[in-house]
């Protein structure tokens, strides 16, 4: 049987511009994102991997579907961009990557990615998606998450 991880990221956005980082094993172009821990939501594993992988806090931001929960024990989390599940191309043998995505914006104090995380960051604009090494499947997310960056800018006019 092969393995699948469930994984958490985010597609961060500001002023125009999506911040992607060079993963140090695929050497491509990617979001920040990665394992979702043991009893962590994966809103906080988004949040988590984004601040270790560029030194960056943020904040998600998306719809959400159901009027305001003002249960105790029941809440609503900001909904993903999407999912996709992935075929992983690891040295040592693939693995599926089932991904849950956001869409994020910097927040608070930006300083350095975590040790051993890598040090190449990159803001794109729409224009170099194509440009990029990455995988066709992150070339796909990128331009729904500009496409959906652009609605939520005019649903907010």
């Amino acid at each position: 049987m092969e393995k699948t991880c469930i994984v958490a990221g985010c597609v961060i956005v500001n002023k125009g511009k999506i911040l992607l980082l060079k993963h140090k094993k695929l050497g491509v172009w990617l979001y920040p994102g990665g394992h979702i821990e043991e009893g962590e939501m994966p809103t906080e594993a988004a949040i988590r991997e984004a601040k270790e992988e560029t030194g960056m806090g943020v904040s998600l931001i998306g719809r959400r579907v159901l009027p305001p929960l003002d249960e105790k024990d029941a809440l609503e989390p900001v909904q993903p961009l999407l999912t996709i599940c992935e075929n992983v191309p690891y040295a040592a043998g693939s693995h599926k990557h089932f991904d849950i995505v956001y869409l994020a914006r910097p927040s608070g104090v930006s300083g350095r990615p975590g040790k051993g995380e890598s040090t190449e960051l990159r803001w794109i604009g729409a224009s170099e998606i194509q440009k990029i090494k990455t995988f066709q499947n992150v070339r796909h997310v990128l331009k729904f998450a500009f496409k959906s960056m652009k609605e939520i800018e005019q649903n907010a006019k």
